[in-house]
C-alpha cells in the first residue's frame, strides 16, 4: 500500500524521496569556491550510473581507456585531491552505481588510495546512515582516509515544512550549514594529509 506523500502519487504535496538526495547534490558544488586550494572530487558529478559494468576482461591503463565514459571517470578521480561520496541507501546498503564506480577506480593504480574522504546522505528510514558505513568498510581495502565528524544523515521530512523545493532544491538552510561543516572538516583534513596548514 502506498502512504500519502511518499512520492508514488504524482498529485503529492510532499517532493519524493529522491529529491532530498538531489537538493544535496545540487547545493554541494556551490560550496566548492571555499576550495580554490584543493581539488575535490565529488561522485555524482562524474556520470557513475553511466559507467559500464566492471569487469576483469575490460583493460584500463590511465593513458588509453578502453571504454568512452571511463576517459571522464578515471583522471576525475585519480587526479583529486579528496573525494566527497553523495549517496543514498538503497536496500539497507550500497547503490549499485556507486559500487560500480568504486571498483572501477580500485583497479590499479587505485585513483582512490591514501585520500581523504567524506560522505553525505539523504534517503528515507536511515538518512543514509546505512550505505554510508558500509562505503566506510570498503574503504579500509582501497585506503581511503574519512573524516569521523561531521556525520550527515538527512531524512525525509514526514511533515512540512520540507528541505527542498518542488524543483528539488535545498532550501532547509540548517541542512545547508551541516553540510558547509562537512566540506570545512574534508577541506582541513585533506590539507592535514598532505602536510599542509589550513
Amino acid at each position: 500500500m502506498r502512504s500519502p506523500g511518499d512520492g508514488s502519487n504524482s498529485n503529492s504535496r510532499f517532493p519524493p524521496f529522491h529529491s532530498l538526495q538531489i537538493g544535496v547534490t545540487r547545493f554541494l558544488p556551490t560550496l566548492f569556491v571555499i576550495f580554490l586550494t584543493s581539488r575535490i572530487f565529488l561522485l555524482p558529478k562524474v556520470p557513475a550510473a553511466r559507467l559500464p559494468a566492471n569487469s576483469v576482461q575490460i583493460p584500463v591503463v590511465l593513458s588509453s581507456f578502453p571504454i568512452p565514459i571511463t576517459s571522464k571517470f578515471f583522471p576525475s578521480s585519480f587526479q583529486a585531491d579528496s573525494v566527497l561520496f553523495a549517496s543514498p541507501d538503497y536496500n539497507y546498503s550500497v547503490t549499485a552505481p556507486l559500487k560500480n564506480a568504486i571498483d572501477w577506480g580500485s583497479r590499479p593504480p587505485n585513483v582512490w588510495a591514501d585520500k581523504a574522504a567524506a560522505l553525505v546522505g539523504a534517503a528515507g528510514g536511515t538518512g543514509g546512515a546505512l550505505q554510508q558505513y558500509h562505503v566506510r568498510q570498503i574503504g579500509v581495502f582501497l585506503n581511503l582516509h574519512f573524516i569521523n565528524k561531521p556525520e550527515f544523515f538527512l531524512r525525509r521530512p514526514l511533515v512540512p515544512p520540507q528541505k527542498c523545493d518542488e524543483d528539488g532544491n535545498l532550501i532547509d538552510g540548517e541542512v545547508r550549514e551541516r553540510l558547509t561543516e562537512v566540506l570545512l572538516s574534508l577541506y582541513a583534513f585533506t590539507l592535514r594529509l598532505q602536510g599542509k596548514s589550513k
